[in-house]
């Protein structure tokens, strides 16, 4: 990490080569008109900083297979989120409803909004991500936490 930052960390990282799709093979076959050249690849990493005597995991792509799930703190993220996420500036909210049956859904506002016009019926749903506009815009553009 840079020099003169109030913590230390490690940055893990992993490519994988450029190979078609698994699937290719088996759509080829049922088609006459060649599919052209198809490639997946992918990146993961994993960030991890430690400060103040804790640690804290930044994951991109796969990388969050990576860490102990013992070792989370569970709703950090949903948290946070709720801390720095100005109440008027929320644009989206995961929820699961039990009713006689579980049923997710996703709600999304064109505009930044408050809590109250997502609909949330407060005893029977469970929030699972919210994203929204932090107060301080210098921290990030964007938010999102979520319950693992």
């Amino acid at each position: 990490m840079r020099a003169g930052l109030d913590f230390t960390g490690v940055i893990f990282t992993k490519g994988t080569p450029a190979n078609p799709p698994s699937w290719q093979r088996f759509v080829q076959q049922g088609t006459a008109t060649p599919l052209g050249p198809l490639l997946n690849q992918s990146a993961s990493g994993l960030v991890l900083l430690s400060t103040a005597g804790r640690f804290f995991a930044i994951a991109f792509g796969f990388g969050r297979h990576w860490i102990d799930e013992a070792q989370i703190v569970r709703h950090f993220g949903m948290i946070v989120t709720l801390n720095v996420v100005h109440p008027d500036r929320i644009r989206s909210v995961d929820r699961e409803e039990f009713d006689t049956i579980q049923r997710k859904s996703r709600s999304q506002t064109s505009i930044s909004s408050n809590i109250d016009s997502f609909g949330l019926n407060i005893q029977p749903d469970l929030v699972r991500s919210v994203t929204g506009q932090p107060e301080d815009t210098t921290f990030a553009v964007h938010v999102t936490g979520r319950t693992i």
